[in-house]
């Protein structure tokens, strides 16, 4: 069993807006206000226009399968005990682990695999409704999202108590993520550089 925060929030908060998402405002004569002025026309929609979207913590069961030294399977299965977006959400990967003769304590893991997302987790965060815009054109109704991705890590013992860590991942977004108005790339790409102390 473990439990851990859903991530899906982070992207509204980490990102800068024009990165991944759209901001743009247009202008409609048809809307002209009284003394010649103009009224504007939401035609696209940002981050500064909809409603919050909340952190959510998932809860569920993690396996692991060791099929050698070097070869793991990871499946996890966790649903939202928070009730925030009140769906689930599934990953299984493969990862290989290359070990070193000259250096036993150095790793290179590289995972591959696919996530899961249901309708409603995809719905809750990316989803637009008139909770966000009453421009009806721009709502967007979210379903469940499969998106392969694939990682690589890298851990070299600088001294007895320093590790250097560097962490990287690539996962491809589906339509039913793309396809939102809010979400302009077709993929998340996260990279990490730092160190870990052991006492």
């Amino acid at each position: 069993m473990i439990g851990t925060f859903n991530t899906e929030q982070a992207y509204f908060e980490k990102f800068h807006p024009s990165n991944i998402f759209v901001q743009k405002m247009g202008f409609d004569a048809s809307n002209e206000l009284p003394g010649g002025e103009f009224a504007a026309e939401q035609t696209a929609i940002s981050l500064d226009d909809i409603e919050s979207r909340k952190w959510a913590i998932d809860g569920g069961v993690l396996a692991h399968w060791i099929m050698s030294d070097s070869v793991k399977i990871s499946a996890s299965w966790l649903t939202d005990i928070t009730n925030t977006y009140q769906g689930y959400n599934a990953d299984v990967g493969v990862s290989y682990r290359f070990r070193f003769d000259n250096s036993p304590n150095t790793y290179v893991f590289i995972k591959a695999g696919l996530k899961w997302k249901s309708r409603q987790l995809v719905d809750y965060y990316y989803g637009i409704d008139k909770a966000d815009t009453p421009n009806s054109e721009l709502w967007y109704k979210g379903s469940s999202s499969f998106q392969p991705y694939v990682s690589f890590a890298y851990s070299y013992p600088v001294s007895e108590s320093w590790t250097f860590k560097f962490n990287a991942k690539y996962q491809q977004l589906d339509s039913t993520m793309t396809d939102s108005p809010i979400v302009e790339d077709s993929y998340t790409a996260t990279v990490f550089v730092g160190g870990k102390y052991e006492f």
